[in-house]
């Protein structure tokens, strides 16, 4: 009689394994810089003063507007690719929209995080799924000119800057035959890729994944626009769950992760880093008052749906890292939608700790979720608690007392009364839900 094997028992079954990570980020061009920013409570978003703004080659009728904040969250930098390495000429490269550059660069340092070889047929059916921002580089950089590459050189030019390619293109590189095809759902796209592969992963469609997010956007160093009733922050912080809380600042990131079932990880003797026991995907439909507004009850259903899929009750998780975006309307429907769905004090030890990465680099739109999920597997693993920066008194909105939850303010090691299993909420505009459950 054959023994059943820990991960083949209740509860393990439909657990996917991280195997491979990596990242870049405004002031971290690594995942150990990231990590290390994150623990010490950083703040990775750049005050531009008149000679960045100049050397970026800032219109005064934009830095001049009454709106206009000079700050940036934007990768220190973009441009560099290694266009040999892939097959590419230095014009072709110079057509390529970043996002497709940095991402096949990010998508080989991942394989090789996780010890994997792309293209090596023994590592079986390898799928690619991606998302990423619609392509201002485009808009920016090479549209005065489409005019003059009509036919031939316009198809090629699109085909590198449509973010709806991006997943063929990494496949056709590193030679990988799984399914591929990119996602789009605004600001949780990149966790929603992850729910993707994971799906694909236990339909045994392939035998691994990569799934990589990125978020670059043109001009370069122009600062934002905090316009009345818009979601940017006009002093340039962002502060999740915070009484001063008044909008978001909009970061960058390029992230990737590779995937496994977490049997064939353990099997083949992977480094998992962290595994992902469940997933949801849904959307708020009508159940709000317009396109662009968050639902207390989408955010709780789809939260619902992933710890039933982890098959883990709400008392079971120890820190929900939060969409978290510090703009007056989000957070308290975020927080309302999380009581909803993880219901009283009442069965808990201690209190579940809530933290949001948007406080230490901005906004990374389509990449956020999937920036929030490598965030979370190095709190697993260290069994460690990064602080809530840009924190001083609780939102006013929130009912703490007696809630389920607390504010992760100071950080630190990961309590011995809480359970070392991990919430990631990411919402996005258009009302796609996602959330994963990791341990």
């Amino acid at each position: 009689m054959s023994r059943v094997k820990p991960w083949e028992e209740d509860g393990y079954q439909n657990a996917v394994a991280i195997v491979g990570m990596a990242g870049q980020f405004r002031s971290a061009p690594t995942l150990e810089h990231f990590w290390n920013l994150v623990c010490r409570g950083g703040e990775a978003i750049f005050r531009l003063d008149e000679v960045d703004l100049a050397a970026a080659g800032c219109p005064e009728s934009v830095s001049g507007h009454p709106s206009f904040v000079p700050v940036t969250g934007q990768l220190d930098r973009a441009e560099g690719f290694d266009a040999d390495f892939f097959g590419f000429t230095p014009a072709d490269a110079l057509d390529m929209d970043p996002q497709l550059r940095l991402l096949l660069q990010n998508a080989w340092h991942a394989f090789e995080n996780a010890g994997m070889v792309p293209g090596d047929p023994r590592q079986g059916l390898v799928g690619v799924f991606t998302g990423a921002a619609p392509s201002l580089y485009w808009s920016f950089n090479l549209a005065p000119s489409a005019l003059d590459h009509l036919g031939t050189g316009f198809n090629q030019r699109l085909i590198t800057t449509d973010p709806g390619f991006f997943a063929t293109w990494i496949a056709h590189k590193l030679d990988l035959r799984g399914p591929a095809f990119s996602l789009a759902s605004a600001c949780s796209t990149g966790l929603a890729v992850v729910a993707s592969a994971c799906q694909h992963l236990l339909d045994y469609s392939c035998d691994a994944a990569l799934a990589a997010a990125a978020s670059v956007f043109s001009p370069r160093g122009w600062g934002m626009w905090a316009e009345t009733g818009g979601i940017l922050s006009p002093d340039g912080h962002c502060r999740p769950f915070d009484a001063g809380a008044n909008g978001t600042v909009m970061g960058e990131g390029v992230c990737s992760v590779v995937l496994k079932r977490l049997g064939d990880a353990i099997e083949q003797g992977d480094d998992v880093k962290a595994v992902i026991r469940g997933c949801a995907v849904n959307n708020d439909g009508a159940r709000k008052v317009g396109y662009t507004a968050p639902s207390v009850a989408g955010q709780a259903e789809v939260i619902r749906m992933a710890q039933a899929a982890a098959g883990i009750a709400p008392d079971g998780v120890g820190y929900v890292e939060t969409h978290g975006t510090g703009t007056i309307l989000g957070d308290p429907i975020e927080f309302e939608g999380l009581c909803e769905a993880f219901g009283s004090m009442a069965r808990r030890r201690s209190p579940c700790l809530l933290g949001s990465l948007k406080a230490n680099f901005g906004h990374l739109n389509v990449a956020a979720g999937m920036a929030s999920l490598i965030k979370t597997a190095h709190m697993l693993r260290d069994q460690r608690i990064p602080p809530l920066v840009n924190f001083s008194r609780p939102n006013q909105e929130l009912k703490l007392d007696g809630s389920p939850f607390a504010l992760a303010v100071s950080g630190g090691a990961w309590p011995e009364d809480l359970p070392r299993v991990a919430g990631i909420s990411s919402f996005g505009f258009g009302g796609t839900n996602c959330h994963a459950v990791l341990e």
